[in-house]
């Protein structure tokens, strides 16, 4: 399935006057204000502009994959001229904001919100819109008052915290302004706090407004808008389709979709009771308290809070332990929001499910393995040589009956297949046998596991907290892989409980996947 990249690079042969202005359009254009273009595209003070493909010319990191470099080598868009740059980021004010406008080859005009960026001051001013007109607003306002001519007619939109500046720039700006507005695009962006909202201002741009959000949507489901709406399909899973170049397109249109997935309803179920319950006071206090400890020992972007390991984390939980109690009873709130979505999952459901069944027999066992200590390994070594008699009186059978096999080789095969059962017979027989037997078969099962889980951790499509948990699992089965390996005579008691332990704890972690992810 193609995205919005695809879109560039095989219906970017048609300028606007051919095939007019559409959707995929939107998109593209919406991503391209997340570029930096600092220098290369003048400023709003300046008449000037610059187009596309002079642009990329100039811009540093040519070898990047981006939209930039797509649309300066399309016929559709090389000649489309870039002006009225802007971008503020201001930690004294809390300020991440970014804007361009685009004129096309058919005169139409694009005004693009830049959403939020990797910056802790970016997704600290996204917070702070539960409970007050952030700066970021005040400026797209601004924006649109000195960008927009009343000789022209434009397209406003924006991705994420762009959409939602596209929305807010419009419904606040002057009336004769508005009246140029031809189209609002809102792509996955956060609705309007309700405190906010100025309802007759609104009325005004409503039927101009277009949302479009994807399958698994969180971002573009808070402070819902009463506006018309578009569900997309993605290729990334969960959360990750919130980014837009993700976002399947077909022909010059999204691939569009009909429903949200349950898990999805029951995250946004989450965000809304939280949000509701705490007042303007408390999201205030909660946002304040949790950015200031993510900025701890002057960290500027979530990259270097992930580099910042176990030390840093640490300082943020200690930080967030002693804040305000109103940060702790939000806190506690979304906790009470995440219980009380578990309480309408329906187990009985689950377990007749390949997943549910799948996630009982390993609970089950691990019990048993923590519960009989002493008969754990020697049962599975039992199980095990009994399922290899099994398999080997079959084979020796096959054999026998077959007529399409020499007489020379059928008895080879019938030697090793004997062979096999003796030595299987003997294994059974014999108590030390069986716990080398059963340890190797564990350990080596153990180590693949851990290898395959280390390789499904690595597929970035993923979301973080699934990539986490099987990075952990890995680790997790490796060390009782090489135990197993390393002590193949050996039943004590600590390798038995820590395997049953790893049983139960994977049950129980596909359950919870089953919940909320």
């Amino acid at each position: 399935m193609g995205n919005v990249i695809s879109y560039l690079k095989w219906r970017g042969d048609l300028n606007f006057k051919e095939r007019s202005f559409c959707e995929a359009d939107n998109l593209a254009l919406a991503m391209l204000s997340y570029e930096n273009l600092d220098g290369i595209v003048a400023g709003t003070e300046s008449n000037d502009s610059i187009s596309i493909r002079e642009a990329y010319e100039k811009y540093s990191d040519r070898s990047r994959e981006s939209v930039l470099k797509y649309m300066a080598r399309s016929k559709r868009y090389e000649d489309a001229r870039l002006s009225d740059y802007s971008e503020i980021y201001d930690e004294e004010t809390q300020t991440q904001f970014g804007a361009v406008c685009i004129t096309l080859d058919s005169g139409e005009k694009y005004i693009s919100f830049r959403g939020t960026d990797d910056s802790i001051v970016g997704w600290r001013e996204d917070f702070s819109i539960s409970y007050q007109v952030v700066q970021a607003q005040k400026e797209a306002v601004k924006y649109l008052e000195k960008v927009i001519h009343l000789d022209n007619e434009y397209y406003i939109g924006g991705h994420s915290k762009g959409g939602n500046l596209a929305i807010f720039a419009s419904m606040f700006c002057t009336r004769e302004k508005q009246d140029q507005i031809k189209k609002i695009f809102c792509n996955d962006g956060p609705g309007i706090c309700t405190e906010m909202m100025d309802q007759e201002k609104f009325e005004r741009i409503r039927l101009k407004i277009i949302k479009y959000v994807p399958e698994f949507c969180i971002i573009g489901r808070l402070f819902e808008l009463p506006v018309t709406e578009v569900m997309v399909g993605s290729d990334a899973n969960g959360i990750l389709q919130h980014d837009g170049l993700t976002w399947q397109v077909e022909g010059d249109h999204f691939r569009y979709k009909k429903e949200s997935p349950d898990n999805c309803k029951a995250y946004n179920k989450i965000f809304d009771e939280w949000i509701e319950s705490a007042d303007m006071e408390q999201r205030k206090t909660f946002t304040n308290d949790f950015f200031n400890a993510l900025a701890e020992n002057g960290r500027k972007t979530f990259e270097e809070v992930a580099e910042s390991g176990v030390d840093g984390y640490g300082t943020i939980l200690l930080s967030i332990v002693e804040s305000e109690s109103r940060t702790k009873v939000v806190i506690g709130k979304f906790l009470k929001s995440c219980i009380t979505q578990m309480k309408t999952f329906d187990i009985r459901d689950y377990i007749r499910t390949q997943a549910g069944v799948k996630a009982v027999i390993c609970m089950i066992l691990g019990v048993a393995f923590i519960l009989f200590r002493e008969h754990a390994i020697q049962g599975v070594g039992i199980f095990l040589l009994i399922c290899s008699l099994v398999w080997n009186g079959k084979k020796l059978l096959d054999v026998s009956l077959s007529e399409n096999k020499k007489i020379d080789q059928k008895r080879r095969r019938v030697i090793l297949y004997m062979a096999f059962m003796c030595i299987t017979v003997l294994a059974v027989s014999h108590y030390q046998l069986i716990l080398v037997y059963a340890n190797i078969v564990i350990g080596c099962l153990l180590c693949y596991i851990s290898i395959k889980k280390v390789r499904e951790a690595a597929d970035k499509r993923q979301k973080m907290p699934i990539r986490v948990g099987k990075l952990l699992m890995s680790g997790l089965c490796f060390m009782i892989g090489i135990t197993a390996l390393a002590t193949p005579s050996s039943s004590f008691w600590g390798k038995i409980i820590t395997f049953g332990s790893l049983l139960v704890l994977y049950g129980i972690g596909e359950m919870v996947k089953a919940i909320f992810i």
